[in-house]
């Protein structure tokens, strides 16, 4: 990728290939909903829910729909942006680079290029658990891409980070491709039969056109240059599912689906899920219907929280704002 950006052919696309690019674009445009078969299926990326939120969606809650913060609605625009001129940019790199560009994007029986909808499949699942219930349920997947590379099939998997290309880098060091992000192609892996692939990560702030490093106008924290080269705005991520990963995920996907099927109540609100409250549209729904005796044990936890090594940490921090919207008298 970087060869290919760093040319000056990059900047021209074929008239060919980009026109095929987007009349399979069209070709997709439109509402496609699941079969009404009466089986939960899960989006392959958003296999990281909370058992409340899966409780709540699979039910009869409606998600809550609300006004958000503007700079929110243009992230979201600018990283559904992006990924279409990744995917353009994809097939073009064979013709631009020749021998160089080691993968091609991979074909549909239908002839198109296996980008999200147009590779789009879902998979019904019987799980097994320990006592004996057999749990019904499906995973739709429509990965960013699958590659062909060297007689191997691998999944692609692209993500902006707008959190600025120092952080970005900064958390990636310190723990790689993230855990939600390794469960999604975990899911892909399952309905697609194939478990190796790439995640690539890009950051949507990008170093200075020049070097900042002697710069007096820019702090250390804010440089975007260090020894005389950019740092990374574009970090990729090989990962590898095993077989483990794989009934993990069954395992517990196959736990939720069941509580959706057979729980007349949801299930209660633990400091664990209060650190995935972020994307969720059930908020005001979930503290509504929150119990006394729920409440009572998550202050305790928060109470547990502060004399631990963990107080103030991002889990505390998220479990305090989860409570701080709890109802006054509960």
């Amino acid at each position: 990728m970087d060869r290919f950006y760093a040319s000056p052919s990059a900047s021209f696309y074929d008239d060919e290939l980009e026109r095929r690019f987007y009349e399979q674009k069209i070709r997709h445009v439109g509402f496609k909903p699941y079969p009404k078969d009466g089986v939960i299926t899960f989006g392959a990326s958003q296999t990281s829910k909370c058992d409340r939120e899966i409780y709540y969606k699979y039910g009869d809650a409606k998600p809550e729909k609300s006004d958000d913060l503007p700079h929110r609605g243009r992230q979201r625009r600018q990283g559904t942006a992006i990924i279409d001129f990744v995917q353009l940019d994809l097939i073009h790199m064979p013709k631009r680079l020749g021998g160089d560009c080691k993968f091609r994007i991979k074909e549909t029986k239908d002839g198109e290029y296996a980008f999200e909808d147009a590779a789009a499949h879902r998979r019904v699942f019987d799980v097994t658990l320990g006592d004996g219930y057999v749990s019904r349920f499906a995973i739709f997947a429509k990965p960013d891409g699958i590659m062909e590379y060297e007689g191997d099939k691998l999944l692609f998997e692209y993500k902006t980070k707008a959190s600025g290309i120092k952080y970005m880098n900064q958390k990636l060091d310190y723990q790689g491709a993230q855990e939600d992000h390794l469960r999604q192609v975990t899911a892909e892996s399952l309905v697609f039969g194939i478990n190796e692939g790439i995640i690539l990560y890009e950051s949507t702030q990008k170093p200075a056109w020049f070097s900042d490093e002697e710069s007096k106008s820019v702090t250390k924290g804010n440089k975007t240059w260090r020894e005389g080269q950019p740092v990374p705005d574009m970090r990729a991520f090989y990962f590898k599912i095993t077989r483990n990963m794989q009934e993990e995920l069954l395992t517990d996907l196959a736990r939720q689906a069941r509580k959706v099927y057979e729980d007349e109540a949801a299930p209660e609100v633990t400091p664990e899920m209060t650190s995935k409250c972020g994307f969720c549209p059930f908020w005001e729904h979930c503290h509504s219907e929150l119990t006394a005796d729920n409440v009572e044990k998550l202050r305790d936890a928060d109470s547990r929280y502060e004399v631990s090594k963990f107080a103030g940490k991002y889990n505390h921090k998220k479990l305090r704002v989860y409570l701080e919207a709890v109802p006054d008298g509960r």
